[in-house]
């Protein structure tokens, strides 16, 4: 009887234990569950999920509430600390928010516009949101922050966007009040990858009270803006900032400062109340903008960049850029502080296509402070300079580029000069061209260099070694090498004054081709003639015009050939055909023939075959 009754009571206590754990959905149907979640002055229940601009999906722990185009003012819920919220997450209740469009919760009656006892999530693809209250924008236990665009601001003391942890990527964050102590403060670890994040507070920028870890190409820009000893743009336990560089002050380095590291400003020797940390900016100005890595081309004005701080190429497509001063420069200063030392190693290839002009003579320089240049491609660069038109350290001219530089004084101005098989027209008032070291012209090149001026000082051309391969100076025919300021000048023949104009042309030394019928064959008895076709690579009109110049003709093993006789000549490149009395003169075997021409010659062989003779195996193939 006990034992029945004992399990009577248990049995009892199971049921009701279930039945406690069962929602009250399931014990009576169409009964409403309430959120710990207020979205302005409404909270969100299982049968009121929705409103104007904003959604909810989920239960009392975990849910996403999505905001496609809210506009949240004046409207809020007030908290039992008696705090204003726009939207409010209670104890336990682990939130996303997903952005559409536009959205706004922003008024100065809240005292903060989103908050939460635990966890926030806020994601969207280009998706904005404006949070702006009376003490803090945005507050959480952790928040992350994915592919979204925020504006975050205060009015009074406090913090703009606090949390005790705080992971960001790929966002475009704002945090910034009016008197708001510090613009973000994460007491624990922060992580910013692929991001750009502008946060300021009167004494502090960013605060993080254990690793600021920043990644990626990642810009990130804070300030304090009150100036005593102890405000900072950042302070973080450690800072962990990868391939990243603070860029401002442009003189600093990371400094202790308590318990933790903020970043020392060695210029102003303080704490930097303005910090910018960036990956390095490439030190290349393009039409008096700097490119970045957000700003790499301009269809409009014809060009596109593609490398990083240590170079790349610079691509001119019938590009038209003047500006007053730098055209296409590298970077010299460091805010007003000059530096040659930016980007020293920088080198940079300006590859062209079409027409392209860079600055004119009311520009200061068109293309300058670029100490590794190569310009090359088969377009053209039209560039000039009121100063000088190239200004640089090492400069390389090939492949076919065709140069025009002018200026007011110098046309191209550079450490060592290398041309190859490109055409360079070099005209200014003072000097053409200025070779502080070695001057290299090698290939299918055409030089000009040329002044106006006709003063003492005023010369074509100014270098200190000249080296030439398959190129001569055409102008002055007759000229010798005079020493110039230090340096070494062209003058001409008679006179000690330094040229006006020298010209370089390359020596051209034509090349002949051959095509024969018959693959080079002829067969006696056949009595036919034979033909052989030479072409000349360049200007093939005036290939038969060479021939007929030539005294030599035609050899045939050696001996010379009697022209109409032993075969004729023809135009159409030279057609050249031997006669059949004069082949049929020949033993089989090869032979060697040479077309001459007045500037060279074309050699071939011709094979003579016996008539009929049969395939007759060769006496290993026999078995003797």
């Amino acid at each position: 009887m006990k034992k029945s009754i004992t399990r009577s009571i248990v049995s009892l206590l199971t049921v009701t234990l279930i039945l406690a754990f069962i929602p009250k959905s399931s014990l009576a149907e169409g009964e409403e569950t309430a959120y710990p979640l207020w979205v302005g002055e409404t909270q969100v229940t299982s049968s009121n999920s929705s409103g104007e601009g904003w959604s909810y999906e989920g239960n009392s722990t975990q849910g996403t509430l999505k905001l496609t185009g809210i506009q949240l003012y004046s409207h809020s819920v007030q908290g039992e600390n008696g705090y204003r919220y726009g939207i409010y997450a209670g104890y336990g209740l682990s939130l996303t928010i997903q952005l559409e469009g536009n959205n706004a919760v922003a008024d100065g009656t809240m005292d903060t516009a989103i908050y939460s006892d635990g966890d926030i999530r806020i994601c969207g693809t280009g998706a904005f949101l404006q949070t702006m209250a009376n003490v803090t924008a945005i507050e959480a236990r952790s928040l992350e922050i994915t592919g979204v665009r925020l504006q975050c601001s205060t009015f009074n003391e406090g913090t703009v966007m606090k949390a005790a942890e705080m992971n960001i990527k790929n966002a475009n964050i704002s945090s910034v009040g009016s008197y708001a102590e510090t613009g973000i403060h994460c007491t624990g670890d922060m992580s910013i990858e692929e991001s750009v994040i502008f946060s300021g507070g009167e004494h502090t920028g960013i605060y993080v009270g254990g690793k600021l870890d920043i990644s990626g190409d990642s810009n990130v820009a804070a300030h304090a803006d009150e100036d005593s000893s102890t405000d900072m743009a950042i302070f973080a336990g450690t800072i962990d900032m990868h391939d990243l560089i603070i860029t401002e002050p442009k003189r600093s380095h990371i400094c202790e400062e308590g318990e933790g590291k903020s970043i020392y400003d060695e210029i102003f020797e303080e704490l930097a109340k303005y910090v910018v940390i960036e990956l390095p900016p490439i030190p290349l100005y393009v039409n008096g903008a700097q490119i970045t890595r957000k700003y790499k081309a301009n269809a409009e004005e014809g060009w596109s960049y593609e490398g990083d701080e240590n170079g790349g190429t610079l691509k001119l497509t019938n590009a038209t850029i003047t500006n007053p001063y730098y055209n296409i420069a590298k970077a010299r200063y460091e805010g007003c502080i000059q530096n040659e030392n930016i980007g020293s190693s920088f080198a940079l290839v300006i590859e062209l296509e079409g027409t392209n002009t860079v600055g004119n003579d009311q520009s200061l320089y068109g293309i300058a402070y670029i100490w590794d240049l190569t310009i090359k491609g088969e377009g053209k660069l039209i560039v000039a300079g009121g100063n000088t038109g190239i200004l640089g350290s090492k400069l390389i001219i090939e492949n076919g580029a065709d140069v025009e530089a002018g200026a007011n004084d110098i046309a191209v101005s550079t450490g060592t000069l290398e041309i190859k098989d490109s055409s360079v027209s070099a005209q200014a008032n003072g000097a053409g061209i200025n070779v502080g070291s070695k001057l290299s012209i090698s290939g299918k090149s055409h030089v000009l260099a040329s002044v106006s001026g006709t003063g003492e000082s005023d010369h074509a051309l100014w270098f200190s070694e000249l080296e030439l391969s398959g190129v001569e100076i055409s102008n002055p025919v007759n000229f010798h090498t005079e020493s110039f300021h230090s340096h070494q000048t062209i003058c001409p023949e008679g006179s000690n004054e330094a040229a006006k104009t020298v010209v370089f042309d390359y020596i051209y030394v034509p090349v002949y081709s051959v095509q024969e019928e018959n693959g080079g064959t002829y067969v006696l008895g056949s009595n036919a003639t034979h033909t052989i076709t030479i072409k000349r690579d360049e200007d093939d009109q005036t290939c038969f015009d060479h021939f007929n110049n030539s005294e030599d003709g035609v050899t045939l093993d050696g001996i010379k050939l009697v022209r109409d006789v032993d075969y004729s000549a023809q135009s159409g490149s030279t057609v050249i055909t031997l006669q059949a009395q004069t082949l049929e003169k020949l033993r089989a075997g090869e032979h060697a023939i040479v077309v001459n021409f007045d500037d060279g010659k074309a050699e071939t062989k011709l094979t003579v075959k016996a008539k009929n003779v049969p395939n007759i195996p060769d006496t290993a193939d026999r078995g003797y």
